[in-house]
């Protein structure tokens, strides 16, 4: 999966290579119809210029380039195709007592 960020001639290149893959997660709509990842994260940190890299039937949230890679593999063609319509989702990182511990937008990147 390449990853790209294009940000005023500059390329993304993350300082960390750790992947996490998330087993664990679901996609739901807000009122808004906004689009939203909801997934548990026992790994602590704010969320800086975050972005999802979306590729084929997989992708990558990068919460930022200080903190590892949460990848998602094999997401349903509907799902992707609902990705792909979307300049952004809202993300939902929820803490070890189910409880929402932040929540932020992350534009979509589709990868070449």
């Amino acid at each position: 999966m390449v990853l790209k960020k294009e940000k005023k001639s500059e390329s993304y290149k993350p300082l960390l290579s750790t992947v996490i893959k998330m087993n664990e997660y679901d996609f739901t709509t807000t009122l808004n119809d906004d689009l939203m990842l909801v997934f548990n994260n026992a790994i602590s940190g704010i969320a800086k210029d975050p972005f999802i890299s979306l590729d084929k039937s997989n992708a990558i949230l990068i919460k930022s380039t200080e903190q590892p890679q949460f990848e998602i593999e094999n997401l349903p063609e509907k799902l992707v195709n609902e990705l792909k319509d979307r300049k952004s989702i809202l993300v939902c990182e929820i803490d070890a007592h189910g409880e929402p511990e932040q929540i932020y937008k992350a534009p979509i990147f589709r990868s070449v």
